[in-house]
């Protein structure tokens, strides 16, 4: 797999659990990956024009500082552009070990 890529992982900080108020996201990165477009859709909507983007990301194993892994909560930056985790992160595995990690990401525009 060549990554040719980079992106990097912007780690939602969550809540306090005492207070209530936003704790400060991390940001991990960036880290090689592929990062391949998958589709994009345009639909009319009471006047305005809604655009939604997927793209395919393959990257190797997680480094530690994303122990917890990336959650549909994370967003992803590629390219100047910030883009939302869609789903879960998918683990591949080859001959009984982690190979890559692959993950979907959406923005919508509109």
């Amino acid at each position: 797999m060549i990554l040719h890529d980079r992106v990097t992982v912007v780690k939602s900080g969550g809540t306090n659990p005492q207070t209530g108020d936003p704790l400060p996201s991390t940001d991990v990165g960036p880290l090689p990956a592929a990062v391949q477009p998958l589709s994009t859709d345009e639909k009319a909507l009471l006047g305005t024009t809604v655009v939604t983007s997927l793209l395919c990301v393959l990257g190797p194993v997680l480094p530690t500082a994303l122990a917890g892994g990336i959650t549909s909560a994370d967003k992803v930056e590629h390219d100047g552009i910030t883009w939302d985790v869609d789903g879960d992160v998918e683990t591949h595995r080859l001959n009984g070990r982690v190979h890559h990690l692959e993950l979907t990401l959406v923005r919508h525009q509109g």
